[in-house]
């Protein structure tokens, strides 16, 4: 299985996962994600892939940033959506679900990628 959140503000459904903070490892971070989002407990298992992203914030240069996804496996938790909401007033998380290859929605990110995984 998956597990996927829906965020409020962006169409489609994507894995947990966000920003690095100060002094973590990426799996670190993907833990914490995964926590903060989906109230699961997680382990890190392996990586189903990496990749660098640039994003323009309108400098003179993009900013590089790695994209890690890991697999992993439930450890504890229960799955229920945060109740924080971004500064535009959406919700940062408005559902979390668990899917199999036969219930992954066409609008998943990486969809191809985790249909080969599962």
């Amino acid at each position: 299985r998956v597990l996927g959140v829906r965020q409020g503000y962006r169409d489609g459904w994507t894995n947990p996962g966000g920003a690095q903070d100060p002094g973590e490892s990426l799996a670190e971070t993907a833990v914490r994600e995964t926590r903060e989002e989906t109230n699961i407990e997680a382990e890190v298992t392996g990586v189903l892939y990496a990749r660098d992203f640039a994003i323009d914030y309108g400098g003179p240069e993009r900013v590089h940033v790695p994209l890690v996804v890991f697999t992993g496996r439930r450890v504890g938790g229960s799955r229920a959506a945060p109740l924080v909401r971004v500064s535009s007033g959406e919700p940062e998380i408005e559902d979390v679900r668990w899917f199999d290859a036969e219930s992954l929605p066409e609008d998943f990110r990486d969809r191809e990628r985790i249909l080969e995984l599962l």
